[in-house]
């Protein structure tokens, strides 16, 4: 299953379906294994997107000499697309969760956000 893809949960419920068992180990197997996956790739796009970032740094600052606009255009590239991919697979690991929690028939409760009470 290719990671970067925009999942909806009917991929993810066929996904746990090509098991062909209803074991719960079995689909659990399948969830961890989808999501650490995901987890990983995740902390790897970090390293691009700092990359990135530093490059756009030092642009800026050698945009006097005039080599810094290579280093934006290379930065920019870097950031933006580490940037998207890691957006892209926190949307699919919300999708995972939630199709996971279905399949198995748990309901699904969205993650708690901090609120601020008066």
């Amino acid at each position: 299953m290719n990671i970067f893809a925009q999942m909806d949960k009917s991929m993810v419920i066929g996904y746990f379906k090509q098991a062909n068992s209803m074991d719960q180990e079995v689909l659990r197997t399948r969830y961890m294994d989808l999501r650490s996956k995901m987890d990983l790739v995740r902390k790897l796009l970090l390293i691009p997107l700092a990359i990135g970032c530093l490059q756009l740094a030092v642009g800026i600052i050698g945009l006097i000499i005039l080599v810094g606009i290579v280093l934006i255009i290379a930065g920019g590239f870097f950031a933006g697309v580490s940037w998207w991919a890691r957006t892209r697979l926190r949307q699919n690991m919300v999708v995972l969760d939630a199709a996971y929690r279905d399949f198995i028939g748990v309901p699904f409760t969205p993650p708690i956000t901090e609120e601020r009470t008066a």
